[in-house]
């Protein structure tokens, strides 16, 4: 053993001693117990970078990675147990920050009395002084992997770190031991056939392809592995080199993975690179009537009308070149094919799904047959709904033409015989007013329920139009209901609509500001517009009685009003005309109001 340099006089044969330890090319390093460093030799300055004065009389701990501390505990725990460390192999950090590759073996120091008062280790870069065999080893123990090789009678003969982390045997427990120590007992009775087959036909391979493999750790609790066989040819003969990793956390993955693809609502198939199903969900079963074990392994094109499957590869090779998520055959109708030869109509969302096998494709099919048919049903509704509206609007039409001219009749009829008739009575002359003043109030929805059908029948004429001439002319033609109301008009921006329809919406909102307006105030109107998310919000704002938004649903419908017809006269028809307007425009209206506080009406037009 190693004594302590300096720790004694030193006789001649201990100063030859001194002198070979000095000059070694190894480095040579004695501490005590806890970790002292009480010699420091010119290798070890050579191999580490740090000087005999810069470490004498400090702790060891101070040059070892952070990482390396529980290694170094370790060791230092089995030499001072009295056990000899032949060789390990460690990462050690230079003082000018490089990393090394240490080889280094280790003993006790003891006194006179038999007792330990230290620990001696000599070291070496062992990627500099390796032989082959320790070179094969140095590789074995890099490996990510626990590495195990096993000779054709089943015995192990060589274990990496790993496997020690991994199984939780030592080097020492595993060798010379059979195999099925790490195995489960239920494998034992087939393993060594599986064996025998790997050395009567030695070739790389995987272990157990298709198979749930599971490795024994020394307490007895199981694990998922993957087992990767590799032939090694030796003077000995032909070896077995298995590489084994734990996948339990891979197995959790896929578990998960799994339980969304079932939890998912629409059919979930994957398909790899050459076309073949590797995995569906249940709801392949509730949609294509296929079982699993039916389907999973066969060609996509099973589950696809024979009329689509010269196409189809194509398409799919599309998609492996460009792997993105996409919906499939955008624009297109697509089919299923049932079990039973049966179509339907589908939606399919395509997702690459990326593995270690490379990426395949995910694709969530749904049976959109009921949507289908809800489709043509609302098709079929809205012709019906059209026709009835084509022909309610000629009703409305002739109807309301047929009464103006008896209701200008009555109306003349009256006017005259007031004139001529002058001897009539007081009394008479206000019922005949009565009557006159009706007859003008249904003479004006006449004449808006024949604005509101011709809206509907009339083809749009759309012309760019200068929004703020339009609105001056609006005004003009208000000026004498309009009254003491203030008008304020903003910049309007030019627009693509019918100008003839397009003056009836401000018409119809610019005279309702100047209706609804209150007793409380005078009449304050603004006109302007409020460019959003593209397009322009045009809007009339009031300060008369407003609504309550409660009835906000009733405010555009034909004949709803929300104010006194005795106080405020109208037809209830002028925001339903605004609506129709707008709509067929492609736009939209809506309005703000608060009772008593006045009311803004919004419009836009659709987007060029």
């Amino acid at each position: 053993m190693i004594e302590p340099f300096a720790t004694k006089p030193l006789t001649e044969n201990a100063s030859l001693q001194a002198s070979i330890v000095e000059n070694a090319e190894d480095a040579i390093v004695s501490k005590t117990p806890d970790g002292t460093i009480t010699s420091w030799n010119r290798g070890a300055e050579k191999l580490l970078g740090y000087t005999h004065a810069e470490v004498i009389g400090k702790n060891i701990a101070q040059i070892i990675p952070a990482d390396r501390l529980q290694e170094e505990t370790l060791i230092t725990t089995r030499i001072l147990k009295g056990e000899f460390i032949d060789h390990y192999e460690t990462e050690q950090v230079h003082k000018n920050g490089k990393t090394i590759y240490l080889s280094i073996m280790a003993s006790p120091i003891r006194n006179g009395a038999g007792e330990i008062t230290g620990i001696a280790s000599i070291a070496r870069d062992f990627r500099r002084h390796h032989t082959p065999q320790e070179t094969f080893r140095s590789l074995l123990e890099s490996a990510p992997d626990a590495m195990i090789i096993v000779g054709n009678d089943g015995r192990i003969q060589m274990a990496n770190t790993q496997t020690e982390k991994l199984f939780l045997f030592t080097r020492d427990e595993l060798h010379n031991q059979n195999i099925e120590v790490l195995i489960p007992d239920r494998y034992h009775k087939h393993h060594p056939k599986h064996r025998e087959g790997f050395f009567h036909d030695p070739r790389v391979r995987g272990m157990g392809i298709g198979l749930e493999l599971y490795g024994k750790r020394k307490d007895g609790t199981e694990f998922p592995v993957e087992i990767s066989l590799s032939p090694l040819e030796t003077t000995e003969g032909i070896l077995a080199l298995a590489a084994i990793r734990d996948i339990t956390e891979r197995k959790k993955s896929e578990e998960k993975f799994k339980g969304l693809l079932e939890s998912a609502p629409d059919a979930m198939v994957i398909v790899g690179q050459d076309g073949k199903i590797q995995m569906v969900n249940a709801q392949i079963q509730n949609i294509f009537q296929y079982e699993r074990r039916e389907i999973e392994g066969k060609e996509i094109e099973v589950l696809i009308p024979e009329r689509f499957h010269g196409a189809h590869p194509g398409h799919r090779k599309n998609f492996f070149r460009d792997p993105r998520i996409r919906g499939m055959g955008i624009g297109l109708e697509l089919y299923g094919k049932r079990k039973d030869g049966s179509e339907f109509p589908v939606e399919i969302s395509l997702s690459p799904l990326e593995t270690e096998e490379g990426t395949l494709a995910l694709a969530a099919i749904r049976d959109i047959t009921e949507r289908k048919l809800a489709e043509q049903r609302i098709q079929q509704l809205n012709l019906e709904l059209e026709e009835h509206i084509v022909e309610l609007e000629s009703f409305s039409y002739s109807v309301s033409h047929d009464l103006r001219a008896p209701l200008r009749a009555i109306d003349g009829f009256i006017a005259m015989f007031l004139n001529r008739f002058e001897t009539t009575d007081e009394e008479g002359k206000r019922l005949l007013g009565n009557i006159r003043r009706n007859v003008t109030k249904m003479g004006n929805l006449i004449d808006d329920l024949l604005t509101l059908s011709r809206i509907g029948m009339k083809d749009i004429q759309v012309t760019p139009i200068d929004m703020n001439t339009l609105v001056q002319s609006v005004l003009e033609e208000l000026k004498e209901t309009r009254g003491n109301a203030e008008v304020e008009v903003h910049e309007l921006p030019m627009a693509e609509a019918d100008i003839a329809l397009m003056k009836q919406v401000f018409l119809n909102l610019v005279s309702n500001a100047f209706k609804y307006s209150s007793k409380k105030a005078a009449p304050h109107i603004i006109i302007g517009c409020i460019p959003q998310h593209g397009e322009t919000h045009y809007y009339v704002k009031d300060n008369g009685v407003g609504f309550d938004m409660e009835y906000y649903n009733k405010l555009f419908g034909v004949f709803q009003r929300l104010h006194n017809p005795q106080e405020y006269q109208g037809t209830g028809v002028g925001l339903a005309i605004v609506k129709r307007v707008v709509s067929r425009h492609g736009g939209k209206v809506w309005a703000e109001g608060k009772e008593g506080e006045g009311a803004i009406f919004y419009f836009s037009l659709k987007k060029n």
